[in-house]
């Protein structure tokens, strides 16, 4: 842009020295803000335009006096004929009702500040210049790294018709209540949003018929939140390669392959609502995500699970689909509290040597599926024990044994006479056989009381075990856990042997007193006799 010299400025009249012969005719003066005066060949051909990026707030009717005929129009309908860069110190404000339209392969693009709200009533509209739109047509709005995150906001917009309705590259704008639907070419499969890294905030949009995925994480934070996400020719919400976000209380239905999907990534998916798409949720290559409260109805199968992947998949309903839970290729996962219901074919298919573990998870048993001896569910359920008399009893010293008389538990009942959550092994089932765990065996010792020995419960379901204590005989002086019964039979036995003692020391007295007499008695038969002889 060529700058000249202001000769004289009074009221509206400004006065410029061209400093060579040139018409005035050919130039258009342009005020921005009463502070910037450019002056701008005329021009009827478009060219790519990048605002001038000296700190700049811009409408549109400044881009069409600025860019020389990149951008044409008037309020509220506009038309952009090539490339549109907002530079990074100035902003682009967009008004609620105007409609900006693209021609051929051309975008907005924006590293300073874009601001496009509307309203529900009167929303802007991003959307193709062609008689017949179709995606593809044009590149679509695309925030780069040098944006303003903070600032920059897509808010009550219609995109479509593009690439990418969105894509976010190392920026972090807010994206929220919008349409974004029918972008993507049927060539390259692009998205209505492509986030490629950044921690972009999408919530409360409805991403429709996007030929593609409806979102695309690529090593993006993202935090989707409270979108309507349907009828995407993919993925409905791909977190790939290392994309760490969140997805809550999302709507994604009739989406081609799947509702959410993790590709290496530790995302977080919560409180979604997820119905007949291909896959509910599908895992994939070494990802640890956590599945959390989500409900997943009418989807071919339910959650997958492929190679090597580990989630945590806690509270999920999953009903009405083919399979309820498919587990391939070496891969792990834990269901918790989990309910998994009328699949068409397997609530559990499980094979190429996966091991996958469900805890106080119901399912129907009858419906399993193994295609070799190495692939296990392991099926465990929690155990609750109250231990009482007529009342709690606290510190009772609880154990418990499973039927391979592995010890499971060792602790003292609370305040409230419970121990809970004791994580019980039902079997572990393969292909060929299940190694079963139950019945587990209750062993309970408390000063006072007689001990409980053995009390078998089968675990089978999650459930709580009321074990009643009885107190033992008052008295005892007990405090190393021996019964009344045995102390009475430790007393009678000293006193047996005290009695035992003294008669045997009484007839040992006898028996020596009885040889004295005899010895007495004889010395006097003796001399009876010898007095005898000596009369005669």
């Amino acid at each position: 842009m060529k700058r000249f010299i202001i000769s004289e400025i009074t009221g509206k009249v400004v006065r410029i020295n061209l400093g060579h012969k040139l018409l005035c005719s050919l130039f258009t003066v342009v005020m921005i803000n009463s502070l910037f005066i450019y002056v701008l060949p005329n021009s009827g051909s478009a060219a790519s335009y990048s605002t001038p990026d000296t700190g700049l707030t811009l409408n549109m009717d400044n881009l069409v006096a600025l860019s020389g005929g990149t951008v044409t129009g008037s309020s509220p309908n506009y038309e952009v004929h090539d490339n549109v860069t907002v530079s990074e110190e100035d902003t682009l404000t967009i008004s609620a009702g105007e409609t900006i339209k693209f021609d051929g392969n051309c975008g907005l693009y924006v590293d300073g500040t874009l601001i496009a709200v509307g309203t529900e009533e009167e929303r802007i509209s991003f959307t193709s210049s062609q008689s017949s739109p179709a995606g593809g047509d044009w590149r679509g709005i695309v925030f780069r790294d040098k944006s303003v995150d903070e600032e920059c906001i897509v808010k009550f917009c219609r995109i479509e018709y593009a690439n990418n309705g969105i894509h976010i590259a190392y920026s972090s704008p807010t994206i929220s209540n919008n349409i974004i639907t029918n972008n993507g070419d049927d060539r390259i499969h692009d998205n209505g949003i492509f986030c490629q890294n950044g921690e972009p905030l999408i919530e409360k949009n409805e991403i429709t018929y996007n030929i593609g995925d409806g979102i695309h994480c690529y090593g993006a934070a993202a935090t989707i939140v409270e979108n309507i996400v349907n009828n995407n020719t993919i993925e409905g919400i791909y977190f790939d390669s290392l994309s760490d976000g969140v997805a809550d209380k999302n709507i994604l239905s009739d989406n081609g392959h799947c509702g959410i999907r993790a590709y290496h990534s530790s995302s977080t998916i919560t409180d979604n609502y997820i119905i007949s798409n291909n896959r509910g949720i599908d895992c994939y290559r070494p990802s640890t995500p956590i599945l959390t409260n989500n409900t997943m109805i009418k989807n071919g199968v339910g959650i997958h699970l492929g190679n090597d992947t580990s989630p945590i998949i806690t509270q999920n309903v999953i009903s009405e689909c083919g399979n309820g839970v498919e587990g391939y290729w070496h891969t792990n996962g834990t269901f918790i509290n989990c309910t998994i219901s009328a699949s068409n074919s397997f609530d559990f298919m499980i094979k190429d040597n996966s091991h996958l573990i469900a805890i106080n998870t119901t399912f129907d048993k009858t419906k399993m599926y193994y295609n070799d001896e190495l692939s296990t569910l392991t099926i465990k359920w929690y155990l609750d024990i109250e231990v009482v008399d007529d009342t709690s009893i606290s510190s009772a010293n609880v154990k418990v044994y499973d039927a391979q008389n592995n010890e499971i538990y060792d602790g003292l009942t609370d305040s409230n006479g419970f121990v809970k959550d004791i994580l019980c092994t039902e079997g572990i089932k393969n292909s060929t056989a299940t190694t079963y765990f139950t019945p587990h065996k209750i062993y309970v010792i408390k000063d006072g009381y007689e001990p409980v020995s053995g009390h078998e419960v089968t675990v089978d379901e999650s459930k709580e075990v009321n074990i009643q204590l009885i107190e033992s005989s008052p008295n005892n002086g007990n405090h190393n856990g021996i019964s009344d019964n045995n102390n009475l039979i430790l007393i009678i036995g000293i006193i047996t042997i005290i009695i035992a003692v003294f008669v045997g020391i009484f007839i040992g007295r006898r028996a020596k007193m009885g040889k004295v007499e005899e010895k007495k008695s004889g010395k006097k038969v003796k001399g009876k006799r010898q007095a005898k002889k000596k009369r005669r």
